[in-house]
């Protein structure tokens, strides 16, 4: 009879030593659930960021898009402005070759001149 009651007691024992264990896996189930739980809002927090980020993304890359078309006009403009530039330079040495002609004719107006009021001079003298 006292191994019987031996062995119930050890059961016993067993049957506790069980209880224990169930409990405390049964309180990390619970803790992992809480753990799960905070990560899916993790999760979310880090979907959102995404979404937030691609749509910078997109914003960014239409910014970037409207700036290349804006470089593309300022050179289509520069290359304008060079051919203005060519363009004046043509007239400015143009009007440099006029007003040496100009100058030219001039001096020669001058000394026919002069020399007319030298015959003048000669004729009233």
């Amino acid at each position: 009879m006292a191994n019987h009651e031996e062995t119930v007691l050890d059961n016993q024992k067993t049957i506790i030593s069980n209880q224990t264990e169930i409990k405390t896996n049964q309180e990390t189930i619970v803790g992992n659930q809480h753990s799960l739980l905070g990560n899916q809002d993790t999760i979310k927090d880090n979907q959102d960021a995404i979404k937030g980020n691609q749509q910078d993304i997109l914003t960014n890359q239409s910014e970037i898009k409207a700036n290349q078309e804006t470089i593309v006009g300022n050179q289509h403009s520069l290359l304008g402005n060079q051919d203005t530039i060519k363009e004046n330079q043509d007239h400015i040495l143009t009007n440099q070759q006029q007003i040496i002609h100009n100058q030219a004719t001039l001096d020669a107006i001058l000394k026919n001149q002069a020399e007319i009021l030298d015959l003048l001079k000669k004729l009233t003298a």
